[in-house]
């Protein structure tokens, strides 16, 4: 039996040949996004064992996601020089404004935590010979990375069984987890670590596909699913129909990915999961942007609006440009792919330049409310000037455009809007600390900043708790921030900032409220019911960078994940940020380290400067059903507390 691994886009293909699934209505929308793919599934191996359906299963994928807009680049039974040529294809077809997917079918193999694709033709009787003929996949992450694309999905249909076995070639858990730099990808695995998917269910199963492959592709047909909703359907449904037939598995996901996508257009079937005071608020709303009949009469629906009509008028804020694409209900989707493209200079954002140009036009801040109300995402990335990917809220405040900085708060943006950190050496980014850059900014008065921080508060901005320093030791570097929002920042604005109660005092607040209204799930009711605490295993290794943690406050939602301030000790309390899957399955625990972690070394900027500290990752998966969490790279294990609500914050 083989595990296999699927990159969110190209799992489409499948769908054509599911004789039960509902019958294609022909290529899917696309709203003039690029959509471009790499298959590749290898059957006939020359010096391993052979496999059976990797390539009928790669063709199956180039099928579907061709009749859903995608650009292929294909290949069956790739020797190595056949498949680096495929990959500089799809690589040089690959931009900033495009879905990119990579799909491969066929061996896989894990050396050193690093995970190699086998070409047909390799040929090893040592590791080296792996890392030296195979495929690496963490290199081709982190190319697609450097190209930043608006969304980038990776599935790896590897057998997990070793095909080297018996040569002392990798081991027999599988892939490992992708440690590379590559923000903005997301990856899925079919299985977990000493897992086997399987292919049928029973002997009468005739179904051609494996299980996790027919279960992708019932939810990528959904209309309106995003990629986050329609990865934890298939991940339960797996779970469970594995479990019926007395088998374990497990699809794992390895998230960094920023933004969302929608395989099939359409109104998604979902009903809202909302409290009744939150229903009447958004009964309340305003109405989504359609054309009305106030409309200036020089502000005429353009003749025709593409993506670079919609650019040029953003760039611009040209008011009348702008209207007219309300009048001609140009979808929210339009607007953020525009509001995503580089601007002219090749550095900051349509967004950021839109803010620079629009910070003394009244009317264009009211049609960028009118846009906000009617669909237009306010916690949306954006490419940065620094930082790969950030949120649109961080873009409004580097252009100094208050007004535009306040609406985004009030239609929903989280104060603590994204901004990539793995890897990155500055211990006080922006988002953590928001209040911090409103005290900095020379740009504002002081009743400007004021103004703005008590929007930073009504929208659930996070004040953490001092904690002093233990033992006779120093403060650490983010404790340090947090301390000097008490000492510096608040008399600096003339306000009040006492701490934010923790989720044992206030389970619900607005950060998840607004969540709730924005994404139609009961993302407080999620939040309530993750386990809050992981107690460290000793014994399990010679050391660890992370031990106890517990989760103390909700900063943001995104997608299909929820992230939050969090304590952990070792010598003296530290917080930590912790990034939470939505069915608490998997953890990824971010903080500042040096070298001296065991984590490695940190990432040379483009002066090629090399920082002592900067911030890593540390991904936990949840094991089955159990109530163990894995950091594989390491061996380490935590236990999940069974306490609903633990008091490790101290007074």
């Amino acid at each position: 039996m083989c595990v296999r691994l699927l990159t969110l886009g190209m799992i489409v293909t499948c769908m054509v040949a599911l004789a039960d699934a509902a019958p294609a209505e022909g290529p899917a929308a696309t709203g003039g996004e690029r959509r471009i793919a790499l298959v590749i599934g290898n059957n006939d191996y020359r010096f391993v064992t052979s496999l059976e359906n990797a390539v009928a299963d790669a063709r199956a994928m180039k099928r579907e996601l061709e009749t859903r807009g995608f650009q292929t680049v294909y290949r069956e039974n790739a020797a190595r020089r056949n498949m680096n040529d495929a990959i500089e294809e799809f690589l040089g077809k690959l931009s900033t404004d495009a879905i990119g997917l990579v799909y491969f079918s066929g061996h896989g193999v894990q050396i050193n935590s690093a995970n190699f694709l086998i070409p047909t033709d390799l040929q090893a009787d040592k590791e080296a010979d792996v890392a030296n003929d195979g495929i690496d996949l963490g290199k081709l992450l982190d190319r697609m990375a450097q190209i930043q694309p608006r969304f980038s999905l990776v599935v790896i249909d590897a057998c997990r069984d070793n095909p080297f076995h018996g040569r002392s070639i990798g081991g027999s858990k599988g892939l490992a987890p992708p440690l590379s730099n590559a923000e903005g990808v997301m990856v899925v695995y079919a299985a977990g670590a000493n897992q086997q998917a399987l292919d049928r269910l029973s002997s009468a199963d005739n179904d051609p596909n494996g299980l996790f492959t027919r279960e992708f592709i019932k939810a990528m047909r959904k209309p309106g699913l995003n990629v986050q909703d329609m990865i934890s359907e298939i991940k339960l449904a797996v779970i469970q129909k594995a479990k019926s037939v007395g088998h374990v598995q497990t699809p794992a996901i390895y998230d960094q990915s920023v933004g969302t996508f929608v395989f099939s257009e359409g109104r998604a079937v979902a009903k809202p999961i909302v409290s009744p005071p939150e229903e009447a608020a958004r009964a309340n709303a305003p109405s989504p942007v359609t054309p009305r009949a106030d409309i200036p009469v020089d502000a005429h629906p353009p003749a025709r609006v593409d993506i670079t009509t919609v650019v040029g008028a953003l760039s611009s804020a040209d008011v009348n440009q702008l209207k007219g694409f309300t009048a001609a209900s140009v979808p929210a989707t339009t607007i953020e792919e525009a509001f995503r493209q580089r601007s002219g200079n090749g550095k900051n954002s349509v967004a950021r330049t839109f803010f620079e140009n629009s910070t003394r036009s009244s009317e264009a801040i009211a049609w960028f409310d009118s846009a906000l109300a009617g669909g237009v995402d306010p916690n949306m990335t954006v490419p940065g000037d620094y930082y790969a990917q950030e949120g649109v809220l961080l873009e409004a405040m580097r252009a100094g455009n208050l007004p535009a900085a306040k609406a985004l708060l009030r239609r929903g943006a989280s104060p603590h809007a994204y901004q990539n950190l793995f890897l990155t050496a500055h211990a006080q980014p922006r988002f953590l600390f928001p209040m911090q850059s409103i005290a900095d900014d020379d740009r504002f008065t002081l009743s400007e900043k004021q103004d703005l921080a008590k929007a930073f508060v009504d929208a659930g901005v996070i004040i953490p708790k001092p904690i002093p320093p233990t033992s006779g030791s120093g403060w650490n570097s983010t404790m340090l921030e947090v301390n000097e929002l008490q000492e510096k920042v608040a008399p600096r604005l003339g306000l009040k900032l006492p701490p934010t109660p923790t989720l044992c005092e206030r389970p619900a607040g607005p950060i998840c409220k607004q969540a709730s209204l924005r994404t139609k799930e009961d993302w407080c009711a999620l939040v309530a019911a993750t386990p809050k605490k992981l107690n460290f295993v000793y014994g399990k290794g010679s050391g660890s960078p992370l031990y106890d943690v517990e989760l103390v406050y909700l900063i943001g939602v995104a997608g299909n994940k929820a992230y939050y301030f969090a304590l952990t000790k070792s010598i003296t309390w530290d917080y930590v940020l912790v990034e939470v899957s939505k069915d608490a399955s998997s953890w990824t625990v971010l903080r500042m380290m040096s070298p001296e972690s065991g984590m490695g070394l940190c990432k040379k900027d483009q002066d090629a400067y090399q920082p002592q500290e900067c911030w890593r990752k540390i991904p936990l998966q949840r094991i089955g059903v159990t109530d163990e969490m894995r950091f594989e790279d390491w061996g380490l294990s935590w236990k999940i507390s069974k306490e609903v609500c633990s008091s490790v914050h101290p007074n």
